[in-house]
């Protein structure tokens, strides 16, 4: 019996959205960008992985590559033109703007915001947002989203005091 080797995307519970040939190209994609072979990773973001680029652990993990590279500005872009949308009914199939990978999107185009424009308002806005989603929420109990907006949550924080 083969066993199933485990991912190392952050995000699996997110994978239910995929098919298995889109699991592995993204799985691959994030070993890539694990090792620093970030053009191999964005090849397969921009190739392989292109008709699921509106999923959204696809698009997050995407995001998260340009994250490890420092890009904010292209997180910006990304992320700011897909959040508009779907806040302005893009065609798209209705979403729930607060379920937890909206509001990961949300954080990083906070994160994006402050780093690229300099906008702290919107990164304190998703710091307490964030905050007031998990107060309740047992640490041992985060799921993988929550756990990955938690950290992009200190990661802020982190940022918001070294620039006041």
């Amino acid at each position: 019996m083969e066993t199933q080797r485990p991912y190392f995307g952050t995000l699996s519970s997110l994978y239910s959205s995929l098919d298995g040939e889109a699991i592995m190209q993204l799985e691959r994609a994030i070993e890539y960008r694990g090792i620093g072979l970030y053009n191999q990773a964005r090849a397969i973001f921009t190739n392989e992985l292109s008709r699921w680029n509106h999923v959204p652990v696809v698009f997050l993990e995407d995001a998260e590559l340009s994250l490890q590279q420092g890009r904010f500005v292209e997180i910006w872009n990304m992320l700011n033109k897909r959040l508009e949308a779907l806040n302005h009914g893009s065609g798209e199939a209705e979403v729930d703007l607060d379920a937890q990978e909206y509001r990961l999107m949300s954080m990083l185009l906070a994160l994006a915001a402050l780093h690229h424009k300099g906008i702290l308002e919107t990164a304190l806005k998703e710091i307490d947002r964030t905050r007031a989603w998990l107060q309740d929420v047992p640490v041992e109990e985060y799921t993988d989203v929550q756990v990955r907006q938690a950290y992009d949550m200190l990661f802020g924080s982190i940022a918001l005091t070294l620039l006041t």
